[in-house]
């Protein structure tokens, strides 16, 4: 159609042009679109972690390299004020993107000291997952990463995560759940529920591992 009446494109790109824009702090950075990069590095340079994978790893391997990456990023939000970045200026948190860019960019400098690779959203036809590990074929590893805030926590868990393992040929799976909101109280007793009911049942369920990322007082008003 563009190809044949030009002047619709003409007109679209006009009314493109004519439409006022939004500009951006980059400064502040209220949605996180870009502080991650810097300051994941300098955490990472800060607070080195090193790992040792075997020759020829297992997906088991490759799995407690991801839990081992996961927990890193645990103990750098609760103790090292990496919570700091999940919140904007006014103390509300951020996007759940937000949150998911400064977990990639911590993974991904661990993922490239150890010769892993990290995919971010990678879609094999069951919709993107938030990020995929792996060391050749076989040894795959999903991550869902959701705050307490997202009214599809348990869904995540129940549905999500088990399809992504699915799509990815893959049996493991970490679902990776941050804890942004005290309000989110039941909606974590509820999983923790869920998980708990599963085991009991013999049901294999993902690695669940949560972070509280409640910003907390100073240790001197502690």
């Amino acid at each position: 159609m563009l190809i044949k009446e030009p002047e619709v494109l003409h007109d679209l790109i006009e009314s493109y042009r004519n439409k006022p824009a939004d500009k951006y702090d980059f400064e502040s950075d209220p949605a996180g679109q870009v502080i991650w990069l810097t300051a994941s590095r300098k955490y990472v340079n800060e607070f080195p972690l090193n790992i040792t994978l075997p020759e020829n790893p297992s997906p088991e391997d490759i799995l407690q390299i991801v839990i081992t990456i996961c927990d890193k990023f645990k103990d750098l939000v609760e103790n090292n004020a990496l919570s700091s970045l999940l919140y904007d200026s006014s103390g509300k948190p951020k996007k759940e993107e937000a949150a998911q860019k400064v977990f990639y960019g911590i993974a991904d400098s661990y993922c490239s000291a150890n010769n892993l690779d990290l995919s971010r959203e990678a879609n094999a036809g069951r919709g993107p997952v938030d990020f995929k590990m792996s060391k050749g074929y076989k040894g795959r590893v999903v991550v869902e990463a959701k705050l307490t805030n997202n009214p599809q926590l348990l869904h995540g868990f129940d549905i999500q995560i088990e399809e992504y393992k699915k799509a990815e040929k893959t049996q493991f799976g970490v679902y990776l759940v941050i804890d942004v909101a005290e309000g989110s109280a039941a909606r974590v007793k509820a999983l923790k529920k869920r998980i708990a009911d599963s085991k009991a049942a013999g049901l294999r369920v993902p690695e669940v591992i949560f972070v509280d990322a409640i910003p907390k007082k100073s240790a001197s008003k502690y």
